[in-house]
């Protein structure tokens, strides 16, 4: 399992996720062999990298055929994916599907919610997320999240005023 998820990772890493593919469902369909978290969180990567979102979001559910479920890494992963292609409201039903099944957010995942929002044009929503995130899910802001936010004003040309987000 472990040469052929290296093997997988060197395929997805090139862009040939046909290939990457085929290694899967070999893996899947062996008798003594099954897969594991590294070998779905590297096909979703990949899927990932090369804008194929909605099949990374299938792998994802393949998952559960094999007894796994998706960890932080998985969601984030595809989270950025999402919102790298513009793939706003499956982001938020994604989102939504991992606050369902309990996977707790990172400060990863409040990078890529305010990016998502900032991308929209919605700085309200991105401040109510780094205003929101650390108190709801346990964690301190990081300094890539605030300065995600701060790229997220430049961007929209907009400051967000002190009843948007406190002071850090």
């Amino acid at each position: 399992l472990v040469t052929l998820n290296t093997l997988l990772d060197a395929f997805a890493r090139s862009g040939k996720m046909d290939k990457a593919a085929e290694i899967l469902a070999s893996i899947q369909n062996h008798a003594t062999l099954h897969p594991d978290r590294i070998t779905y969180s590297t096909m979703i990567k990949g899927f990932c990298l090369q804008g194929q979102v909605d099949k990374a979001v299938k792998v994802m559910g393949s998952m559960h055929k094999h007894g796994l479920h998706p960890d932080p890494i998985i969601y984030n992963t595809i989270l950025d994916g999402c919102v790298g292609n513009d793939k706003f409201a499956l982001c938020d039903e994604l989102f939504a599907r991992m606050q369902k099944e309990n996977v707790k957010p990172s400060n990863f995942t409040l990078t890529v919610m305010i990016k998502r929002f900032g991308r929209e044009g919605n700085l309200n929503k991105a401040a109510e997320c780094a205003n929101s995130f650390p108190e709801t899910y346990g964690f301190k802001i990081n300094v890539h999240a605030l300065t995600c936010l701060i790229s997220a004003c430049l961007a929209n040309k907009q400051q967000i005023g002190r009843a948007s987000c406190r002071e850090r």
